[in-house]
């Protein structure tokens, strides 16, 4: 059981590897002062700016997504978080009974051979009461927006 997780993992591992050494010198502080246009033939990757890492989209999920660097002519940069936006309260009593939290995601779409600004969008999901991290459904909403952007 073990070998056979290790031999579906590693490849992935492997993959993620190449992808961060090799686009990782693409990456700049700042994105340029030129606004970019898409490329022809759009194919991308995800850059989590608050990690400093890529990572391989679904191509499940994501049709312009890649796993070859050498591909790679977009990266949607992004940042995510959670922030309190309220309170539940009991609808019989008024009182409250937890914080109510909404989740949000940052999009930079840029073009990687310049690290030029494409577009900037940001999504934001209030989670319902009985949710923990993820709403599903509102992230399907960022599944759409790239495929598209990118199509």
């Amino acid at each position: 059981m073990m070998l056979t997780m290790m031999a579906t993992t590693l490849p992935g591992t492997w993959r993620t590897g190449r992808l961060n050494s090799t686009l990782l010198p693409l990456v700049q502080e700042d994105f340029s002062d030129r606004h970019g246009a898409l490329p022809d033939n759009p194919r991308f990757v995800f850059y989590n700016l608050d990690t400093g890492r890529f990572s391989i989209p679904s191509t499940r999920l994501y049709p312009n997504g890649t796993n070859d660097p050498a591909e790679v002519n977009v990266v949607i940069a992004y940042t995510e978080g959670q922030q309190k936006s309220g309170s539940w309260v009991s609808k019989n009593t008024g009182k409250k009974v937890s914080d109510a939290y909404s989740q949000g995601v940052t999009l930079y779409v840029l073009r990687a051979e310049d690290w030029s600004l494409v577009t900037k969008t940001h999504f934001s999901q209030q989670l319902r009461y009985d949710e923990n991290g993820v709403n599903v459904l509102g992230m399907n909403s960022v599944v759409s927006y790239i495929n598209n952007l990118l199509d």
